[in-house]
């Protein structure tokens, strides 16, 4: 492993850390939220650094590759869940009728995000082997990730959305109403010649290309939150 490019890990984590400095697990929650525009910037900067170095740094080992491969079949699994369980509540919706006097800008929507309940660590982040190669502060770092998340920073990692039509109708497909995974068509998302047999789904995708989390990230996450 690049042994330089870990002690510019441990120097970015440190980095973060000093900017925030919080006294307990409350305070940091509202620090995150009090965090100028600048002061975010300034954070979004250095952990996309820092998953940029992780995902350089990934070992890719037979342990890691198992996780990978559950992890993606999980957020396959409730992507689609999450995209039937919309179908259902807005066909429920179409079959008990519209009244144009009361029903106005009706929506029905999804979200499939990762959540964090506890920075120093939970069942939210799972501990593993190669926990002591990467050195970083897994924990803390995908907290903070979490919480710049809930404050509409970044984006759920899956999202399903339909505004109500009146030329819908209740035995309209999923097709029909463009509420069907177009996203994940069998190809997979990410084409890294080390993940071979792995269609990446496209949840993970989102995680890494615009949620800032880095595979090794991924590997960790045990706690995800779907609603409609």
């Amino acid at each position: 492993m690049n042994e330089e490019l870990k002690y510019e890990l441990l120097l970015i984590e440190g980095q973060i850390k000093r900017t925030l400095n919080p006294r307990d697990n409350l305070d940091r929650y509202r620090m995150v939220g009090n965090l100028s525009v600048r002061e975010k910037e300034l954070l979004r900067f250095l952990l996309e650094r820092r998953r940029h170095i992780l995902n350089t740094l990934f070992i890719c080992s037979p342990a890691e590759m198992t996780r990978l491969k559950e992890v993606n079949e999980r957020l396959y699994s409730l992507t689609q869940k999450l995209h039937e369980k919309t179908y259902g509540l807005y066909k429920a919706l179409l079959m008990s009728g519209h009244d144009p006097d009361f029903d106005d800008d009706i929506m029905v929507e999804g979200t499939l995000t990762y959540l964090v309940d506890d920075w120093d660590g939970s069942d939210s982040v799972l501990k593993m082997e190669e926990d002591k190669e990467y050195e970083s502060d897994f924990p803390f770092m995908m907290g903070l990730i979490c919480d710049l998340n809930r404050n509409n920073y970044i984006y759920p990692c899956a999202r399903t959305f339909i505004s109500f039509d009146p030329t819908h109708t209740s035995d309209m497909t999923m097709e029909q109403l463009h509420l069907n995974n177009t996203l994940d068509d069998g190809v997979s998302w990410e084409h890294i010649g080390r993940f071979k047999g792995i269609c990446v789904c496209h949840a993970i995708y989102c995680l890494i290309s615009d949620n800032l989390y880095s595979y090794p990230d991924v590997l960790r996450m045990n706690d995800f939150w779907c609603e409609v």
